[in-house]
């Protein structure tokens, strides 16, 4: 199967009520002079912003002006390397073509904000606070200063600011105030600060209240640049058309802020929208949604695909065991049993955050789920109720899988080990040894054995003990996931970047010595998507 999922840029214009958002098919190149691309400028009708040249297939996420309208900052996510700065600016023969921004490149770095006088670049970024320190584990805000044409002295806000385990999308208001999100000491998973700028220097950050802050999931904010106004995302509140909506809040006369309001079903969709920016004018409103959400069955002895549109945001897809229905996990923290035809048949709700992660046990009669809120449960598929939730884990959890005789469930986490859990929720072993995320986690055919991918770039192998019996660690990327051949005799290894690569092993003499040389050639078509040791 293959699951196709944007993020794009939008593009509309600000009124105080819009209608229905629209994409296009006839994707146009913009290499044209003049504002925003050349292109032509949206009514009430939110469109695709610079498809096929700001917009691609590559996974645009945030963006912003500088106020002169001449230069355009945006990041894309590269699975590989996390987020990079691109940039495209105007010249007299028109818009250059975008690439890495000078600054950046060599960090993950994301949420780029200008401050309204231009002087000033704020942006997220995970380079180390000390020339000869570590990288931080989330992001910190920090700014750079103009100088000519150029970003120069990017410095570190400091402790004040970057107070929580992560910031995000910082915006700064006309007399220097910043809202940011951070993680920690709020009314929910995520809450908006905000600190004033006073004789060239931070405040303490103070919480903006639980008129916004709320027990969901907020982030993104906006702030206008005379603060009377924020734009923001929250995630799963009960107006939302889907994981994570716009909503506007007006301040009032007595400076508190008013009730929230979702921006409408004319930008805000079953998915996502998210990363809103003003234009330099304050005519315009650009933000992300994801788009594209089908998924492909292929026919394989016809090479045929037919498309599913499901209306819904997919993070993982899997058969029944009878190859009747499909099974999603999704980002609306649902997941969902369709017929092949995309008719949905039961809804699975319970999970606060995405599910990364949902599977049938051999016999179909349950399923488990795992997800971003760091739960793993079990489910009776017929009945679509949860059985049991696990005890609560560390971090997010990626992956779940059972076991052949569906007595055993191994999972893959954020905190960098898998875990062995029978069906009612006991823990059974840890598979620690991991320097990163572990991405994957799944059985052997026989049930002897268990194999990880991890962010460390390396994939193990492991007994049911617990115990690492090898290690395939000759990748210079990240590895998405590792699975074995139906025989066992196969380990199958996908890398971020770069062809999947195909491994001869056997478990029973792996401890001696694994022979990667005797892999039997295959024909053209059966190496047409593998990257043979041989």
């Amino acid at each position: 199967m293959n699951i196709r999922i944007n993020s794009i840029i939008i593009l509309l214009v600000v009124l105080s009520q819009v209608v229905c958002s629209q994409t296009s098919n006839n994707a146009q190149k913009y290499y044209s002079k003049g504002s925003y691309f050349g292109q032509k400028l949206p009514g009430i009708t939110p469109i695709i912003f610079a498809p096929d040249f700001i917009s691609t297939d590559k996974n645009e996420v945030n963006s912003v002006f500088t106020p002169d309208g001449k230069e355009f900052y945006f990041s894309r996510f590269d699975p590989g390397k996390g987020y990079t700065i691109m940039v495209t600016k105007e010249y007299s023969s028109g818009w250059s073509q975008p690439e890495v921004a000078p600054f950046s490149g060599s960090y993950s770095e994301v949420d780029m904000f200008i401050s309204p006088d231009g002087k000033k670049l704020f942006y997220l970024s995970k380079r180390p606070i000390k020339d000869s320190g570590p990288s931080p584990r989330g992001y910190q805000i920090w700014v750079m200063e103009r100088k000519g044409t150029d970003w120069v002295n990017p410095k570190h806000l400091g402790d004040k600011i970057n107070f929580g385990k992560r910031q995000l999308y910082p915006s700064v208001t006309n007399d220097g105030t910043i809202y940011f999100n951070s993680d920690i000491n709020g009314f929910g998973k995520g809450d908006f600060f905000k600190s004033k700028f006073i004789d060239g220097n931070y405040e303490d950050p103070v919480n903006i209240g639980s008129v916004i802050n709320s027990e969901y999931d907020e982030t993104d904010p906006l702030i206008a640049p005379d603060e009377s106004f924020l734009i923001f995302t929250s995630v799963n509140r009960p107006d939302g058309f889907g994981s994570g909506d716009l909503y506007i809040s007006f301040r009032n006369k007595n400076n508190s802020w008013g009730i929230p309001k979702n921006m409408g079903s004319a930008i805000n969709t079953s998915s996502s929208e998210f990363a809103p920016i003003l234009s330099p004018d304050g005519k315009y409103l650009a933000f992300l949604t994801r788009l594209d959400e089908e998924i492909g069955i292929w026919e394989l002895d016809k090479d045929e695909i037919v498309s599913l549109k499901l209306g819904v945001g997919v993070n993982s897809v899997t058969f029944s065991p009878d190859g009747k229905m499909i099974l999603t996990g999704n980002r609306d923290n649902t997941a969902r049993l369709w017929s092949l035809d995309a008719i949905m048949h039961k809804k699975f709700v319970g999970h606060t955050g995405e599910v990364y992660a949902a599977v049938f046990s051999p016999g179909g009669e349950y399923i488990v789920t795992a997800g971003l809120d760091k739960t793993v449960r079990l489910w009776d598929s017929s009945k679509g109720k949860e059985i049991k939730t696990f005890p609560v884990q560390n971090e997010s959890v990626y992956s779940a899988m059972f076991s052949r005789d569906g007595q055993k469930i191994v999972t893959a986490g954020k905190d960098g080990t898998a875990r062995l859990w029978d069906l009612d929720g006991i823990q059974d072993v840890v598979f620690e040894g991991h320097g990163g995320e572990v991405r994957s986690a799944m059985f052997s055919p026989d049930g002897k054995y268990i194999i990880t991918a991890s962010n460390d770039k390396t994939a193990r192998l492991w007994d049911l003990n617990g115990n690492p019996v090898f290690e395939f660690k000759t990748f210079d990327e990240i590895i998405h996931t590792a699975s074995f051949s139906p025989d066992g005799k196969y380990v199958l290894i996908a890398p971020a970047k770069g062809p999947a690569q195909l491994r001869l092993i056997n478990p029973e003499t792996i401890i001696e010595k694994i022979d990667e040389q005797k892999v039997p050639p295959l024909t053209g078509d059966e190496k047409r998507n593998f990257n043979i040791i041989d």
